[in-house]
């Protein structure tokens, strides 16, 4: 066992050694220091720091739960006042992919009898909020993308008796051809570019397929379209199985 002096007089530093213990009959003051393997290097050479730390500390990344829900940020000047949920048995959600599966290709006709199908109360007329020949639909706001690109005039089948569900099918049909633009060749995008900074940093990677996106309200914006006509968007919602 070694001591080594301290600027003090009175006081050692030694090293533990239970085989050894240190001499304490000159009455000075002993400080003991328990030495500890160090990590291997290779540790620090091969692995990230957030995992090296996880590892070495044997703490488990924790897993998205099951049933996980995200909501997808919305514009800065969406309109309080207004909100449709769409309800699918009487429940709150729409699965885009009920709608139109990513590898059969987008039909708008086919989107229209699905949503009648399957959505609660889709006849219902929105002519007192939807004017003249076309609607403006959005698809929805992912971080950092810029909207006033994805702005599109859809024109209206019926300029008197629009009913909700041609509405519906112009906004899946928005978000349709935006999922197949940004996805990779699987079809799945990282949940970190769809809820941003609301995603912890063990879930921006985690892949998130077109089955995962549930269309739960009809919202609009409070600016307007170059025509002075109301701006739609889909309020959409990320669900894990």
């Amino acid at each position: 066992m070694s001591t080594t002096p301290y600027p003090w007089d009175d006081a050692y530093i030694v090293e533990y050694n239970r085989e050894t213990p240190a001499d304490l009959s000159n009455d000075r003051l002993v400080l003991y220091t328990i030495p500890q393997d160090p990590p291997p290097e290779a540790a620090y050479r091969s692995a990230p720091s957030s995992q090296f730390a996880a590892s070495y500390l044997h703490i488990p990344i924790p897993e998205l739960p099951i049933q996980a829900r995200f909501p997808v940020q919305l514009p800065k000047d969406v309109d309080p006042a207004f909100r449709q949920e769409v309800l699918v048995g009487g429940e709150i959600g729409l699965q885009l992919s009920t709608c139109c599966a990513l590898e059969e290709g987008y039909s708008g006709l086919t989107v229209l009898r699905r949503i009648a199908t399957t959505v609660d109360d889709v006849s219902s007329v929105m002519d007192h909020l939807c004017y003249g020949k076309y609607v403006w639909v959005e698809r929805a706001w992912f971080p950092g993308e810029n909207m006033h690109k994805a702005r599109r005039p859809s024109p209206k089948h019926r300029v008197t008796g629009f009913p909700r569900s041609q509405l519906l099918t112009y906004l899946v049909e928005q978000q349709y051809r935006h999922w197949s633009d940004i996805t990779s060749s699987r079809g799945e995008v990282q949940l970190g570019h769809l809820i941003g900074q609301d995603a912890a940093h063990y879930q921006v990677n985690y892949r998130v397929s077109w089955d995962s996106l549930y269309l739960v309200a009809i919202r609009r914006r409070r600016s307007k379209a170059s025509d002075g006509s109301t701006l739609w968007f889909p309020e959409l919602e990320i669900r894990i199985p």
